[in-house]
């Protein structure tokens, strides 16, 4: 197991754990090497997304919801993902447990694959959870999940400055160059000509 650094063209970069010729999320390696024997329940809630696709807002969404008030503490997401914290700190949260991770479907516990949903045709959050709230409070949940709300009540450590950094859509076009731009567009199209699934990139698409 080695810590690496990967750089981009500008030369900024994040540090990452490189195990068995896989790159992991920085944390702890020894959650990684023990996901096959967590325990998962039946009710738990896993938050499955790549870095920064927005899976903070979603948990915090979640985390409302569930508990049918904005006037709770707000959750502490790191301690929940799976690919980087020990079972001990969240095994004995009461259900729903709310689980993150960054990791791709097969590398999650056995557990979550057989798991069976019965809501997968569901269009509302709050309808997928099957919790009973009002639209309003549904609208007071957007309210308190809107970006620079969450910028405001997260951003105060380390980890907050980077989960909540611009919240823009197409930021990318401030990073990417031209060249980089197309090349992407070619690898995108290689990689995911199979994939029938549209994602954008900017509002207009």
């Amino acid at each position: 197991m080695n810590v690496v650094r990967i750089l981009d063209d500008g030369g900024d970069g994040a540090s990452f754990l490189e195990t068995d010729g896989q790159v992991l999320p920085n944390g702890d390696i020894n959650a990684f090497h023990n996901l096959a024997s967590v325990n998962v329940r039946s009710d738990d809630i896993i938050v499955s997304a790549y870095p920064k696709a927005g899976s903070h807002w979603v948990t915090e969404i979640i985390h409302f919801l569930l508990a049918g008030s904005v006037d709770v503490d707000d959750f502490q997401k790191m301690v929940t993902m799976i690919d980087s914290s020990p079972e001990t700190a969240y095994r004995d949260l009461p259900s729903p447990r709310i689980l993150n991770t960054h990791l791709r479907l097969e590398q999650l516990p056995a557990d979550v694959l057989k798991k069976k949903n019965p809501v997968r045709e569901a269009v509302k959050l709050r309808d997928f959870l099957g919790v009973a709230r009002s639209d309003e409070f549904v609208r007071q949940v957007c309210e308190h999940c809107h970006f620079d709300s969450m910028q405001k009540r997260k951003a105060t450590t380390e980890m907050g400055k980077y989960a909540f950094r611009k919240g823009k859509v197409g930021d990318w076009k401030n990073w990417f160059t031209v060249a980089q731009k197309e090349w992407f567009d070619q690898l995108y199209k290689e990689k995911m000509a199979d994939i029938p699934i549209k994602f954008r990139y900017t509002l207009d698409d």
